[in-house]
């Protein structure tokens, strides 16, 4: 039934909310004019290092009230001989600090016209000034709108997440590495991780990987840890041993070590056995040799892992957005941004076995990029006498006599030759090139020296190529035909 007097009071109760926000918004600009104008400012604020150094003036009255770490700045500082306090403020961009200033004086902040990378800047930023309510909203803020940037800088953000608790990041990314944690475990700064964030990961229930190959990435981890370690394991001493296990002290009770086959304890763990507990070594080899009786473990045993697929996904069958989203980072690493339109993005990892048996010219599988088909075209020994001793790779045009009369196109692309079981052990070189069914294959004369390929090198701890086997990746972006004219004069001029 219609009620006349709620109806009025409704409509009086918008009007409030209506005039509230009014008031307000005049508020808000009155604030930013004083902010702009300056008017009896008494604090000086200069931001940014050289060259970017820019100076602000404002009010200690609206700081201090505003903002607990200018309250707490500003009671520490001595007024100069002109009434001026001074603060600066290395730390943060004049960028950055302008929104945050602004927020200060206004209570706005427009997230929607700032990129990703700006944002994530200005969320360390309110960290360090203490303005909480804001905090969670720009996380949540990237989460949204930004997922891809946040998969793109995977490594730098996860770890930000945890050095400053942000909670929302952190369950972010949990939710991707308990699903591909290879995303982690392969990137080049698995090692680099703190041991908080490795004993979080390991502590996941639901991390979809083998018990084996998180043992393997826990030991490479703990190595990177004590870089004198000899490569050989056989010139291990117990001094060796004990340095280890002292770096995974508290990693190693993490792994369900009852969820290991014989066969991989063997080959896998038996190794490194000096570095557990003696009574966990004698369960474990218990439990093997008499397997399907009950038998009597005092060691602690945790849990089987929980939702694991009988056949672990590769990295490369991944097939869904966190994947692309991978593939995409590596592209981003090798291969810079030259700033044209994008017609296509494409990449094809070609799985080599019997290296010592290969011919001397050979062809991958085809693969489309921009509509057109492209092979990777791979000279083992060397393309020709000139390059002997170097292998020879080339991004190759697989159908020059299909193509139509002046044909092109004009491709950034990079090649990237890898070890299939430690991506972190990998060479690649990217080059830009118009290709023409006269010119159809461009790439690498002396890609890399043939002997250094067998062996691990500088800081990888791996060879290139492994049990007679290796991966190549070309990564192929095709440069949109409108930017042609102009990709050209640039990148080839």
């Amino acid at each position: 039934m219609y009620d006349n007097n709620n109806f009025a009071y409704n409509g009086r109760l918008l009007l409030c909310t209506i005039m509230m926000a009014k008031f307000f918004e005049l508020l808000s600009n009155d604030l930013s004019e004083l902010l702009k104008n300056s008017d009896e400012y008494n604090v000086i604020i200069e931001v940014g290092q050289e060259p970017n150094i820019k100076t602000f003036k404002a009010h200690s009255i609206i700081l201090s009230s505003r903002c607990l770490y200018f309250k707490d700045k500003l009671a520490a500082i001595a007024y100069n001989d002109k009434n001026m306090k001074i603060i600066k403020q290395t730390n943060v961009s004049v960028e950055v600090f302008e929104i945050i200033i602004k927020y200060i004086y206004n209570g706005i902040i427009s997230l929607e016209t700032i990129n990703a990378s700006v944002i994530f800047e200005l969320l360390i930023a309110l960290i360090e000034f203490g303005l909480e309510e804001m905090i969670k909203h720009t996380q949540l803020f990237l989460i949204e709108n930004n997922d891809s940037w946040l998969r793109l800088n995977f490594s730098r953000v996860f770890q930000t997440s945890f050095k400053n608790n942000l909670k929302d990041l952190q369950q972010f990314y949990v939710n991707i590495i308990s699903k591909h944690p290879n995303i982690i475990f392969d990137s080049d700064e698995f090692c680099t991780l703190s041991e908080n964030i490795l004993i979080f990961i390991l502590n996941l229930d639901n991390l979809q990987m083998d018990e084996v190959k998180i043992w393997d990435y826990v030991i490479k981890w703990g190595i990177a840890q004590n870089p004198s370690l000899p490569s050989d394991l056989d010139q291990w001493s117990d001094e060796h041993f004990l340095a280890l296990k002292n770096s995974l002290q508290n990693c190693l009770p993490l792994i369900r070590y009852f969820q290991i086959s014989g066969e991989d304890v063997c080959y896998k763990i038996r190794p490194y056995r000096k570095i557990l507990d003696p009574t966990l070594w004698d369960d474990i080899m218990l439990k093997l040799v008499i397997p399907n009786k009950a038998i009597t473990i005092t060691s602690h045993v945790l849990p089987p892992r929980t939702n694991l697929s009988t056949t672990l996904p590769s990295r490369d069958s991944i097939t869904d957005n966190y994947a692309s989203e991978i593939d995409r980072t590596i592209a981003n690493k090798v291969m810079p941004d030259l700033g044209y339109e994008i017609e296509d993005f494409q990449y094809y990892t070609w799985r080599i076995t019997g290296w010592s048996g290969l011919e001397k010219r050979i062809t991958s599988p085809e693969f489309e990029a921009g509509g057109w088909k492209w092979r990777i075209l791979l000279f083992p020994l060397g393309n020709g006498t000139k390059n002997s001793g170097n292998v020879s790779i080339y991004l190759d045009f697989a159908d020059p006599e299909g193509a139509p009369a002046g044909w092109h196109s004009c491709v950034q692309f990079a090649l990237r030759l890898w070890n299939p079981e430690d991506q972190t052990s990998y060479v690649s070189y990217n080059a830009n090139h118009c290709f023409t069914t006269e010119e159809p294959d461009w790439g690498f004369n002396q890609f890399y020296n043939l002997p250094k390929l067998f062996a691990p090198s500088g800081k990888r701890t791996r060879p290139l190529i492994e049990n007679d086997a290796c991966n190549i990746t070309a990564f192929v972006r095709i440069i949109k035909e409108t930017e042609y004219l102009k990709y050209f004069r640039k990148i080839f001029s």
